[in-house]
């Protein structure tokens, strides 16, 4: 598996005024894909947060990116999107490849980014899997629910780093990250200060 490390597009949201939270941009202006579109309206985000609108555009182009903006902001929006529609626009046949590895440090944090996606995804399931590795299921009994509906790994999984460490130590479990075409680090200070 190769590893390409670029100069990240670093984008800080600054210091925001009261009122500032959201700019006019709508999120049709990004060229999402119809289902991804259907999901935000379920979701009642009536328009993309000022680091939402400044950030989507980078993600689904491609750029790697540094974002750092306070709880609450929509960064995990940005990325959930951006994966999505990567997913979508880049579909294949089905494969039994992780495409997508999300990890953050906690399992809280783990759990509310699969919530997101899965709302996300309300309208493409077919096409999308995801699986979230932190649930306090057994690495055995994960081995085995990760490729049982489908005979084939989800597109995305979302881990702790120890929960994913514990999978790829173990030479039994089905996981397999050489197909991998995103990675997400989800709080990645803290990833980073963890070793």
């Amino acid at each position: 598996m190769s590893v390409r490390f670029a100069e990240p597009e670093i984008i800080d949201d600054g210091e925001l005024e009261e009122g500032e939270e959201t700019v006019s941009r709508s999120f049709y202006d990004f060229g999402l894909d119809n289902r991804i579109l259907k999901a935000i309206a379920d979701l009642q985000w009536a328009s993309p947060t000022a680091i939402q609108a400044e950030t989507i555009p980078y993600a689904l182009s491609g750029k790697d990116l540094l974002v750092k903006a306070r709880t609450g902001s929509g960064k995990t929006g940005v990325y959930a999107i951006a994966a999505i529609q990567h997913l979508l626009t880049k579909q294949q046949t089905k494969t039994s490849n992780v495409r997508i590895l999300i990890l953050s440090p906690t399992k809280e944090l783990c759990h509310q980014i699969a919530t997101v996606l899965f709302k996300l995804t309300t309208y493409c399931r077919r096409e999308i899997n995801l699986y979230d590795l932190s649930n306090s299921l057994s690495t055995q009994i994960q081995k085995q629910s990760l490729i049982s509906n489908s005979n084939s790994l989800p597109e995305i999984i979302i881990s702790t780093p120890t929960k994913l460490l514990e999978h790829l130590k173990d030479s039994t479990s089905a996981l397999n990250l050489s197909t991998l075409e995103l990675f997400i680090l989800d709080e990645a200070d803290i990833l980073y200060s963890l070793g």
